[in-house]
């Protein structure tokens, strides 16, 4: 919950770049959060035994993905239960 906060309070303070959506098909579908959630499982498919929050962000910023926008995408697997938490060693422990 406190990345949820911390990350909506980042995107308030930097609306310059404008608000982030769940959807957004009109503007630019790369910076919603359905799709970068998509890259960051992806990578989580893929890499079966790597599930360190580091290597999935470096991949994640060289497919694109916003900084704010990916942890964004980590709140919401969390939201819809495939990640349960973060561990002592950067990890993410997915659920059963």
């Amino acid at each position: 919950m406190f990345f949820i906060v911390v990350n909506f309070y980042y995107l308030y303070l930097n609306n310059e770049r404008g608000f982030f959506m769940i959807v957004d098909f009109d503007k630019k579908p790369s910076k919603s959060i359905i799709y970068t959630t998509s890259i960051v499982l992806e990578y989580l498919k893929n890499k079966n035994n790597c599930l360190n929050i580091e290597n999935i962000l470096e991949y994640s910023l060289e497919k694109g993905v916003d900084y704010a926008l990916f942890f964004l995408s980590i709140d919401w697997l969390f939201l819809i239960g495939v990640v349960k938490n973060i561990n002592d060693r950067n990890e993410l422990v997915l659920c059963d």
